[in-house]
């Protein structure tokens, strides 16, 4: 829910250089947040009906461009809009974090094609998504319904952890401060592995 900051663009190189083409969908339009009530402001005035036309355009535009497998992959907001891209753009694979689409964003993960297998990573310690009234209820209905869902759950781990995986992310987490408590590195580390062996599977394989 911040735009396409420097965070971000790290990440996206992380994952990159494991071997991907990455491309960012610029959601926002330009806009980057810098201090929380802005990026609360972005993300309540998301257009998601835009949004989620920008991700299958963006898939389409992967796959006329040569990747032969597209994958979604997305943080927060993004995490919601990764499954919502699961369900309407022609992905082979989808990787949320700590996000769920609103009923309001015309989305249903329930109807996600049973060909993409989900990903979904959550911490423990999300206030903005508990796992036992908002997460567990989703992925139980969406095992239900049949879609192939995988589900993470990270002991302690807060909002937005997958944030500490590159600098530019630490340093959104702490605001700067030194005493700032950072998330379970080991965890942090296993939640990349599982994303870049998730992506060597459905992806390279």
């Amino acid at each position: 829910r911040w735009g396409v900051n420097e965070a971000i663009k790290q990440t996206a190189l992380h994952i990159a250089e494991q071997g991907y083409r990455v491309l960012i969908p610029d959601l926002y339009r330009g806009r980057v947040a810098v201090e929380r009530m802005e990026a609360i402001g972005l993300s309540s005035d998301l257009n998601w009906t835009r949004g989620i036309d920008d991700v299958v355009k963006a898939v389409e535009y992967l796959r006329k461009t040569g990747s032969k497998k597209v994958a979604i992959i997305g943080f927060c907001q993004g995490g919601g809009m990764a499954l919502c891209g699961a369900q309407f753009a022609r992905v082979d694979a989808a990787l949320p974090f700590y996000g769920i689409p609103s009923n309001f964003t015309g989305c249903n993960p329930r109807l996600i094609p049973q060909s993409v297998p989900v990903q979904a990573h959550f911490g423990t310690n999300d206030t903005a998504f508990p796992v036992a009234t908002r997460v567990m209820p989703l992925v139980d209905s969406m095992k239900a319904a049949g879609v192939d869902i995988k589900l993470y759950l990270y002991d302690g781990l807060p909002h937005a952890f997958f944030n500490a995986i590159t600098p530019a992310g630490r340093l959104l987490m702490s605001g700067g401060s030194p005493g700032f408590k950072f998330p379970n590195e080991t965890l942090v580390t296993l939640a990349f592995s599982r994303v870049t062996n998730f992506l060597r599977l459905h992806i390279r394989h």
